[in-house]
């Protein structure tokens, strides 16, 4: 474990989350190489089902990956990015019931099962979103009442995660576009990157941010808890700004054509690193 471990997660996590060259600062010093491996594994489970043409080679190699990360030898993994993870592997909160979770939710996503309607789709991106929060915040020795900000925050991130995979053009692009979304903008899943229907798909992401913030309006009002205001510890604080940059480009994709999308996942700006101290900054600690 040494240089090359560190050099190749973060060449992985690059690739898929560039904004975590800004955003690492912020995650505490004694889980950083830990929350390194995680995002590269997030970046690498992403590239996994991105990228084919035959499901039978990605359903291959998340096979490997859960023997890899859950099987009984996962702690003599040479693999770099496992041994990244290993480093808090002990003291990490409910570990392997989340790689499990999050491995079956990418499982899900190569199955293509279809949302109808927009509730489906609500309860989709939550469970995309739910085990790479529950991952990062497990770091910290302590898991929190999973409430509506939270929950708000797993959708957003599962959100985002659907439609970065579908900016990259594959076959099966746009599948979690549910039919009644479909409906509204006359427009069908294999049309939304054509030149033929692209107002209809450009029209069509632009609902998307209204309909995010009519989720989450829905959450506050079913949550029980009554907290009006939520503090976040230094562990948290990491993943809430990600997810102020998820909310970011939730809101900027609104704007672009689908053929658009890759490049506004792919970049980091010069004024990401105000953004991400303002983000932190508007978090309560």
């Amino acid at each position: 474990m040494g240089h090359t471990d560190e050099q190749f997660c973060w060449d992985q996590v690059l690739r898929i989350h560039p904004v975590y060259k800004v955003t690492h600062f912020f995650v505490p010093r004694k889980i950083s190489g830990s929350t390194l491996g995680l995002y590269a594994l997030f970046s690498a489970l992403e590239e996994t089902v991105s990228y084919y043409t035959d499901e039978s080679v990605p359903m291959a190699k998340l096979a490997w990956w859960r023997q890899e990360l859950l099987g009984t030898q996962s702690s003599k993994s040479q693999h770099p990015i496992v041994r990244q993870l290993n480093q808090c592997r002990a003291n990490w909160l409910q570990f392997e019931e989340n790689i499990a979770g999050l491995l079956d939710t990418t499982v899900e996503r190569l199955n293509d099962n279809l949302p109808p309607d927009l509730n489906s789709l609500k309860a989709l991106c939550e469970r995309v979103g739910r085990y790479s929060t529950l991952l990062e915040l497990g770091l910290s020795g302590e898991l929190n009442t999973v409430d509506s900000e939270l929950r708000a925050i797993n959708t957003l991130n599962g959100l985002v995660q659907l439609i970065r995979e579908s900016s990259r053009g594959h076959t099966t692009a746009f599948w979690w576009v549910p039919l009644s979304l479909l409906a509204r903008h006359h427009v069908t899943r294999s049309e939304l990157n054509s030149s033929r229907k692209i107002d209809n798909g450009k029209a069509l992401l632009a609902d998307l941010p209204s309909i995010y913030q009519d989720w989450c309006d829905k959450e506050t009002q079913q949550d029980e808890t009554g907290a009006t205001e939520r503090r976040a510890n230094k562990y948290q604080r990491h993943c809430r700004i990600h997810a102020a940059f998820h909310l970011r480009q939730l809101r900027e994709s609104s704007v672009k054509y689908p053929n658009e999308l890759n490049k506004l996942f792919s970049q980091v700006r010069v004024g990401d690193v105000w953004f991400a101290w303002r983000s932190a900054r508007a978090i309560v600690t």
